[in-house]
């Protein structure tokens, strides 16, 4: 099946192959009738595609600072690295789709197959939806007219902010497509309606739909034009749906807006007000957010929990029913709207016209039916022949740390590359071509049954990582896992179980250990005999609360999830296994700033100080060792310092060396010579046991 992307590095979109995404338990599977190309937002991401590397960097100034504290900490080479990797990575685009129902997850309810829906997936021929970010049409309403719902919504949470009542004036700031919306809804709701815009002809559609209409670049006064119509209070309400650079709809809005009334932002525009205008009429001002309530929360969007109606009357998918029911009443109509309509094949056509005519509202895209497409879970990306002998490679996950670490030393190695399984597909098509892969994938039972991978590289989410390795551990695959290998005792009990039963190798992620200054550390200490003090500490930066990480049971905390590196760390650099692990938490409701202290069966004791409360302008990692009058010092895997030691002062490397690439080299040739995995499984089974305990501590 076919998916359009944009590349952000110079702005040309492509249809791509890709295999039909997965569905999940919350998710819906639906195969795409129809979708809205929005002159707004599309516009804006093609611009900015278009645009060159500086006018990028002045589009998002915040992220400048952020590239200087990344040259700080971690050097020049992966700063540069992972610029390129952010601008040379594809988004779909799209999020205004209406489709059939083909599929239901197993915890969707109120679907059906066969059921024609709206949702905010992105332009593609079969697309997955969360539950609550689709709503079923009613039978009366058109897939074109339904196409506009999810654009229609953002209008619909803006009045809904501005919480206008009967015979109010309201202004409408920007009378695109949002803007034309909102009128509509407005007048629905019994209100009286003053646009603004530069555009005639959209103005005459407002007055169509029932809006007085100001054109602003005329002589007159849009201030007096709003004091005429309201007898010279000013309206009472003001709601900018415009998007411009500029702040001077904003300075409009706090001009033609009454005493003790309310500016909702809607629109894209510069924030500068003049605090006059705004302080003495009391003017409340509000940003609104997207479709409404529910909006960008994990638990509501993707865990499926709905906000209980007694305390949030309109969520985003309940916004969606609402404009639904209007288009279904006849009180928001969209034939005005559509200014072209274009095949899916077509849609370079589509997007060309969006870019060169000034008069485009909104473009529809149609797909054919779904038995002139082609549609499987595995695409070809290209035919290779493997010898069987050899490792062969798959990975499932396609994650950003899978794309910027794994896939280009899997590629740098030269090894024979199958198949990159990814939950949607596009990642792994996209980034299978990129670095030589044959196949892509959205089903990992098929490849395991299928393919001829013999070793599996697993990059998912931590929840699914001990799941998966049992599955690879009974086909007899090998096995490289990223940290965590597990997130409960039982887990990781039942790959213990498995492991034993299997001919199979594995290998978790603890790459730190195979740092240049690592090994280098390790080698001298091996002349001490005494037992060793250790001070790590990790400036591991904040992770906002319901990032997925947090969530125990998706992620397992960040103790699970990340401290086990530095678990892992010292108990290779100490070289015995521990006896006895405690945790002291910061009380900030997240659990991931904590103290971990670590003893050792000959004596040695550690402290891992892991704080998530520091400054991203200060180096991540920080390491000392103690021993037999002698200081070892580790800084950011950049440079290893000696105090006390005979033949040793330091080490300094170009760039940062934290051991990824020779954490592979030598898993894979373990494989190739047969000869054990680098580290034994009763270390990987010691520390993420240990890891586990810590965290409930």
């Amino acid at each position: 099946m076919k998916k359009l992307i944009q590349h952000i590095n110079d702005g040309k979109i492509e249809l791509v192959d890709c295999p039909k995404p997965s569905i999940g338990k919350q998710e819906i599977l639906c195969e795409t009738k129809c979708s809205l190309i929005s002159s707004g937002t599309e516009r804006m991401l093609l611009d900015f595609g278009k645009s060159n590397f500086l006018q990028k960097a002045l589009k998002q100034k915040d992220r400048v600072k952020d590239v200087f504290n990344k040259i700080n900490t971690d050097g020049l080479i992966p700063t540069i690295e992972a610029v390129n990797h952010k601008l040379n990575t594809p988004i779909p685009l799209g999020y205004s789709n209406v489709g059939r129902v083909i599929s239901i997850g197993s915890e969707v309810k109120n679907y059906q197959i066969g059921d024609r829906i709206v949702s905010n997936a992105c332009h593609a021929e079969i697309v997955t939806t969360q539950k609550h970010l689709s709503a079923v049409i009613p039978d009366n309403v058109s897939d074109e007219t339904a196409s506009f719902t999810v654009i229609a919504s953002i209008a619909m949470h803006g009045v809904r902010l501005a919480n206008v009542t009967l015979g109010e004036t309201v202004a409408v700031v920007g009378s695109g497509l949002i803007g034309l919306l909102t009128i509509q809804i407005l007048k629905a709701n019994g209100c009286n309606v003053i646009a603004y815009d530069f555009d005639k002809k959209k103005l005459m559609l407002a007055e169509k739909f029932g809006a007085q209409s100001f054109l602003l670049d005329n002589e007159g006064s849009g201030k007096n034009f709003a004091l005429n119509h309201t007898n010279d209070i000013g309206v009472d309400k003001t709601i900018i749906t415009a998007s411009t650079k500029t702040s001077e709809p904003i300075k409009l809005a706090s001009k033609i807006t009454r005493k003790r009334g309310k500016i909702i932002l809607v629109g894209v525009v510069d924030i500068h007000f003049d605090r006059s205008d705004l302080y003495e009429k009391e003017i409340s001002f509000q940003v609104s957010c997207s479709y409404g309530p529910g909006r960008y929360d994990n638990n509501y969007e993707n865990q499926g929990i709905d906000y209980p109606i007694g305390y949030v009357r309109w969520t985003e998918q309940r916004n969606f029913d609402a404009v639904l029911r209007l288009m279904s009443e006849g009180k928001i109509v969209t034939n005005d709207l559509l200014t072209e309509k274009y095949k899916f094949n077509d849609v370079n056509k589509a997007y060309d016209s969006l870019l060169t005519s000034k008069n485009i509202i909104s473009i529809l895209l149609e797909y054919s039916s779904n038995s002139e497409k082609k549609i499987d879970d595995i695409v070809q990306i290209e035919e290779k022949s493997f010898i069987k002998t050899d490792p062969i490679i798959s990975v499932v996950g396609c994650g950003n740390y899978t794309q910027r670490n794994i896939l280009p030393l899997l590629k740098k190695m030269n090894l024979n590359l199958d198949t990159v399984i990814s939950k949607e597909g596009l990642s792994g098509t996209i980034n299978g071509k990129k670095f030589g892969f044959s196949n892509s994938s959205t089903n990992l039972e098929k490849t395991l049954n299928k393919s001829l991978s013999n070793t599996f590289f697993i990059t998912t989410r931590h929840n699914l990582h001990s799941e998966i390795a049992n599955e690879c551990l009974k086909k007899e695959k090998h096995i490289f896992c990223e940290k965590p290998l597990a997130l409960s005792m039982e887990e990781l009990n039942e790959i213990k179980e498995n492991y034993k039963k299997s001919n199979s190798k594995i290998m978790v992620g603890f790459n730190r250990r195979f740092s240049t200054l690592t090994t280098k550390a390790k080698q001298l200490l091996k002349n001490c005999h005494s037992p060793k003090s250790f001070i790590f500490t990790f400036n591991s930066g904040f992770i906002p609360a319901d990032h997925w990480v947090h969530d125990k049971k998706i992620g397992g905390g960040r103790i699970i999830g990340e401290a086990c590196h530095h678990i892992d760390l010292m108990r290779f650099l100490c070289g015995e296994k521990i006896i006895e692990i405690d945790t002291s938490f910061l009380k900030n409701g997240q659990l991931d700033t904590a103290i971990i202290t670590l003893k050792f069966e000959d004596g040695s004791i550690g402290c891992i100080n892991y704080f998530s409360n520091g400054n991203k302008s200060h180096a991540k990692e920080d390491i000392k060792i103690f021993c037999e009058e002698k200081i070892l010092h580790l800084d950011n895997f950049k440079a290893l310092y000696g105090y006390g030691w005979n033949n040793f002062k330091k080490l300094k490397l170009f760039s940062q060396d934290k051991g990824q690439e020779q954490c592979l080299i030598e898993f894979i040739d373990s494989i190739k010579n047969g000869s054990p995995s680098p580290i034994p499984f009763d270390e990987i089974y010691e520390v993420s046991k240990y890891s586990i305990n810590a965290a409930k501590n």
